[in-house]
C-alpha cells in the first residue's frame, strides 16, 4: 500500500478485474507464470490441432505455502491417478543467467517442534556463565551433531530408504 496501491471493494465477488489490478500477498506470484505458460502450451496444442504424445496430468496445488495438507492427503488415496513417468514441478528459482532452467530432483519439506527448557529470566554470565542452562547452546549442540565434517546427515537410519 505504500507504493501507492489501494483496495478494490469487495475483490473476491468481482466478475471482472479493472485493468492493470495486481494482488499484493505472499504467494501472489508464485508458480502463476509457469502455471499459465503450461496451460497455453496445451491450449495452443489444442487450438494447432496436435494432441500430446503422452498423458498429461497437471496437478495445482494452491496451498504450497502452507504445508500441502490437501496434496498430500490425497496421495494414497488417488495414488494411481498420480502415477507418472515424469513429474514436473514448476517451482524454483530463476537461474542467473535469466534463461530457462530445466533442474532435476526437487527438495522437501521436513518440520520438527521441539522445546527447550532453560531459565524464567535472564542470568549474569558472570555469575552463571557456563554451568546454568542455556537453550541457544543446547539447539547448537543439538543442530551440530547430526552432519559430520563432510555435511552427511548422521542421524541413524537417516538414508535408509534413499537410493543409492
Amino acid at each position: 500500500m505504500e507504493d501507492g496501491a489501494r483496495e478494490i471493494p469487495n475483490f473476491a465477488s468481482l466478475k471482472t478485474y479493472p485493468p492493470g489490478a495486481r494482488v499484493y500477498a505472499r504467494s501472489a506470484s508464485d508458480d502463476k507464470a509457469p502455471i499459465v505458460a503450461l496451460l497455453a502450451a496445451i491450449d495452443a496444442l489444442a487450438a494447432s490441432g496436435q494432441k500430446p504424445k503422452s498423458n498429461v496430468r497437471v496437478i495445482l496445488d494452491g496451498e504450497e505455502e502452507a504445508s500441502s495438507q490437501g496434496l498430500i492427503s490425497s496421495l494414497p488415496k488417488y495414488k494411481e491417478k498420480y502415477r507418472a513417468d515424469v513429474m514436473l514441478v514448476l517451482d524454483g528459482p530463476l537461474h542467473s543467467s535469466g534463461r530457462p532452467t530445466l533442474v532435476f530432483g526437487g527438495r522437501g519439506i521436513a518440520t520438527i517442534e521441539l522445546t527447550v527448557f532453560g531459565p524464567k529470566f535472564a542470568l549474569h554470565s558472570g555469575h552463571y556463565g557456563n554451568w546454568a542452562p542455556n537453550p541457544a547452546m543446547d539447539l547448537i549442540h543439538l543442530v551440530g551433531s547430526m552432519k559430520d565434517d563432510d555435511g552427511r546427515v548422521v542421524v541413524e537410519g537417516f538414508y535408509d530408504d534413499v537410493p543409492p
